[in-house]
C-alpha cells in the first residue's frame, strides 16, 4: 500500500480504547476480550460515517489494518458478518528481525521527543518503543519473559505466541496470506488475494512488491523458539491462499 499525508486515516483503536480500554488494556500487556452489543452498534455506526466520505468504486468497502484487531475478532465479525478477515504472516525469524528493528527505532526516537512516546500510547498502540506491552494469550496471570525486549528471541516468542493464537482460534472465514510467496509470485498470489476478498483485480493500480531481505545469525536463537515458529509456519502457509512450495531456510 501507498500511504502518504493525504491518506484516510480513521485512527480507530481510539475509538476502542475510549470505549472498552479497560477490558484489554492492562498494566502490562494486552489480551484478548469480547465486546458488548453496545458497543458494537457504536462501532457500526463509526464505520458507517467513515464510509459517507469515500469516493470512487471502492467506497462501500473499509479496510482496517490494526495488529489489537486480533483481541476482538469475534466481536468484529458479529458487526460485520460479510468482513474479509486477511491475516499475513511472514518467515518467523526475518519478522521478528523487523520487529526488533521497529521497536528500537521507536526507542530512539521517543527517548529523544517525548511528544511520540504520549501520541503512540494515546492511540492505543504498545506494538514498540518505550510503551510497548505484548499481547497475552494465557488464562493464569502473565509471567514476565525470560528474554530482554532488546534481543531478537523476545519477539520470536511473541510470535510464536500471536500466530499460535490465531491458527488455533480464527475459523475458515479468515484469510491467511504468506509474504514470502507473495514475492516469489506477485501476480498469482494477488489474483487469488482479489478472488478471495471479492475485488475486480484489473481496477487496482499497477503493484511493485518492495523486497525487504534481511540475514539473521543462527546463533542469536533460541533452538527451542525456532523449533515452535517453524511448526507454526508450516501451519500457516497450510492454510494460506497463496502457500506455493518454496524452500527457505529455517
Amino acid at each position: 500500500m501507498n500511504i502518504g499525508l493525504h491518506s484516510p486515516e480513521a485512527i480507530e483503536e481510539v475509538f476502542w480504547k475510549l470505549h472498552t480500554g479497560d477490558n484489554y488494556i492492562s498494566r502490562n500487556c494486552l489480551v484478548p476480550y469480547r465486546v458488548k452489543s453496545a458497543c458494537i452498534e457504536n462501532f457500526r455506526d463509526y464505520v458507517g460515517r467513515i464510509l459517507k466520505t469515500n469516493v470512487g468504486f471502492m467506497a462501500n468497502r473499509y479496510l482496517s489494518k490494526n495488529n489489537n484487531n486480533i483481541l476482538r475478532l469475534p466481536s468484529i465479525l458479529t458487526a460485520f458478518p460479510r468482513a474479509k478477515v486477511i491475516i499475513p504472516f511472514r518467515h518467523p525469524l526475518t519478522h521478528s528481525g523487523s520487529l526488533l528493528n521497529q521497536h528500537s527505532r521507536f526507542c530512539e526516537q521517543q527517548e529523544k521527543d517525548k511528544f511520540i512516546e504520549d501520541y503512540m500510547a494515546w492511540l492505543g498502540h504498545h506494538e514498540f518503543g518505550r510503551t510497548h506491552k505484548p499481547f497475552y494469550f494465557g488464562s493464569v496471570p502473565m509471567i514476565e519473559s525470560d528474554f530482554p525486549t532488546e534481543s531478537l528471541n523476545y519477539w520470536l516468542k511473541n510470535w510464536n505466541d500471536t500466530y499460535d493464537f490465531l491458527l488455533n482460534t480464527v475459523g475458515d472465514e479468515s484469510i491467511f496470506f504468506c509474504y514470502e510467496s507473495l514475492c516469489a509470485d506477485p501476480t498469482n498470489s494477488l489474483r487469488q488475494l482479489c478472488d478471495a476478498i471479492n475485488v475486480d483485480i484489473a481496477k487496482l493500480p499497477g503493484v511493485s512488491i518492495n523486497i525487504n531481505e534481511q540475514t539473521i545469525d543462527s546463533r542469536m536463537i533460541d533452538q527451542t523458539l525456532a523449533r515452535q515458529s517453524r511448526i507454526i509456519y508450516d501451519g500457516l502457509r497450510e492454510r494460506s491462499i497463496n502457500g506455493f512450495n518454496i524452500e527457505l531456510d529455517f
